[in-house]
């Protein structure tokens, strides 16, 4: 009996595992996603915006996030923020210590890439990189009126 129980034991949790690891990874994009969103929303409220939004992250990052945001938002013709976001770090300046990088961007406005860290057991989301993307760091994808994947 312990042949054939102790393997279905093994087996299953090496199917469990991954599929706990990728419903983790969903939750944290879609964390990264709101949280973006929120930003965005904030930031084209008031250019001047400053919120505690990337608490614990580099000064300068999130001043560069909000200075390149603030340039587009006149140019704006949609109030609905696009947002999309990837697992992984790439992109230019790429150092691998980012847990996803997303595009982020108002329709008309100017296209803006950032990389964090969004861990489930951290309760902030970290600003780790800024960059301006280039054609193909961002594959086009399927996308919805919100932006949504």
């Amino acid at each position: 009996m312990r042949l054939i129980v102790m393997p279905l034991i093994i087996v299953g949790v090496a199917l469990w595992l991954p599929m706990m690891h990728g419903r983790d990874s969903d939750a944290q994009s879609d964390r990264v996603r709101l949280f973006l969103t929120q930003v965005l929303e904030e930031i084209a409220r008031d250019p001047a915006s400053t919120s505690n939004a990337f608490k614990g992250s580099e000064p300068i990052l999130v001043e560069a996030f909000r200075t390149r945001l603030g340039n587009s938002v006149g140019k704006l013709l949609t109030p609905v923020p696009r947002i999309d976001v990837r697992v992984g770090d790439f992109g230019t300046g790429s150092l691998g210590d980012a847990t996803h990088t997303a595009l982020a961007y108002y329709e008309g406005g100017e296209q803006i890439a950032v990389r964090v860290i969004a861990r489930s057991n951290e309760p902030n989301v970290l600003l780790v990189g800024v960059f301006a993307p280039t054609v193909g760091e961002f594959a086009p994808s399927v996308t919805d009126s919100a932006g949504v994947r």
